[in-house]
């Protein structure tokens, strides 16, 4: 039972949480403390998968402990935290995730360069505002 909810959660947290559904999120979220409960150590997929639920929640003190646990961090980690930071507002931290993914070698692609484009924007209007 407990791996056909991990499946079922795999299928449904991109669709979903990228929708907004906050159930998924919650769901997620049990499933995840279940495994870590009961000891059974996430694939490198389904943390990548968990991260980017943890991201677009907004929960990135948990995004960002997956993140750290990932053993090869691929451009959608990277991405999936970048976008993370910009919709928490936090554009700084976002642009250092974006020049330390270049600095590891990574290439972006036009999800990486949405993000940062979002983000100078956010930070051009809020120097606009400042004065």
């Amino acid at each position: 039972m407990f791996a056909r909810k991990t499946s079922t959660l795999l299928r449904r947290i991109k669709t979903e949480s990228s929708n907004g559904n906050k159930w998924y999120q919650y769901y997620g979220k049990k499933i995840h403390w279940q495994m870590i409960i009961v000891g059974r150590v996430p694939s490198e997929y389904l943390n990548v998968k968990l991260l980017i639920l943890y991201a677009k929640a907004g929960d990135l003190n948990l995004a960002h402990i997956l993140f750290d646990k990932l053993q090869m961090k691929s451009l959608v980690s990277w991405n999936s935290m970048i976008a993370g930071y910009v919709q928490k507002g936090l554009e700084e931290v976002g642009l250092r995730v974006f020049h330390k993914m270049r600095k590891n070698g990574l290439i972006p692609d036009h999800y990486s360069f949405a993000s940062v484009f979002r983000q100078a924007h956010a930070l051009w209007i809020k120097c606009q505002i400042s004065g």
